[in-house]
């Protein structure tokens, strides 16, 4: 083969296998893993399951030093530092310990808010190994604000275990057998990733028959450095007993 004709087929090639933005989502996720304080917001809807007919808005701030705390609408909220957890009665407002077999209300969801809670992460943990979610990342020509600052935005397919993890607190890890497909996309701002999205479908099939899901996901990220949480007057208590 000569000269020119293997340049022609190189750049052939690279026409029709464009290169991956992985590596550099996955800098950006790492980079993020690094956080040591932010504010934070998200919501979750799901159609097809009638315990979260309505959207759940989460939001809530993180301080590697002070603690983890996070609303997670109807299903109370949740204070964490180190390895103590309290949850927040969504019906009556009492703040209990959040252990295994902790039972928290009397309302609908009273059997799952122990299992939600207990899974919930600070959005920056959820990020190990982000990139492995999709299937293929490119980058988006040009740039998008989120309020004043402009982002770099990665988008790309997820694979099965990508919508899975996508799922808050460890939710779709509890999810059987089925067909998953989704979009998932994040924005990426002084080399961090400060929001990202999942949009997805999934259809469960067992024995009572086809459960069809379409799941939307927000989460984003701010405040960095400048966030600041309270530990509740009841749950200071509570850990000090």
């Amino acid at each position: 083969m000569t000269s020119l004709a293997l340049v022609v087929l190189v750049g052939a090639l690279a026409q029709a296998a464009p290169p991956d933005d992985k590596e550099a989502l996955a800098k950006a996720a790492e980079k993020t893993r690094e956080l040591e304080n932010y504010r934070f917001k998200g919501r979750i809807s799901v159609d097809g399951t009638p315990f979260l007919a309505d959207p759940v808005e989460l939001s809530g701030v993180y301080d590697k030093e002070k603690g983890f705390s996070a609303s997670i609408g109807p299903f109370g909220s949740l204070f964490r530092l180190g390895k103590k957890a309290a949850i927040k009665d969504p019906d009556s407002g009492a703040w209990m310990h959040l252990r295994l077999g902790t039972k928290v209300g009397e309302g609908p969801h009273a059997a799952r808010i122990p299992l939600i809670a207990g899974g919930l992460k600070p959005p920056h943990e959820e990020l190990k190994k982000f990139e492995g979610r999709f299937k293929e990342i490119k980058k988006k020509d040009g740039e998008e604000k989120i309020g004043d600052v402009s982002c770099v935005v990665y988008e790309g397919p997820l694979t099965e275990g990508g919508v899975k993890s996508s799922l808050p607190a460890g939710v779709g890890a509890m999810l059987g057998k089925g067909t998953y497909e989704g979009t998932g996309r994040a924005w990426v701002a002084d080399g961090r990733i400060i929001k990202f999205t999942a949009d997805a479908k999934i259809q469960i099939e067992d024995k009572d028959g086809t459960l069809d899901l379409t799941i939307s996901r927000t989460m984003e990220i701010a405040e960095i450095g400048k966030a600041t949480v309270e530990m509740p007057a009841e749950v200071k208590k509570l850990f000090e007993d």
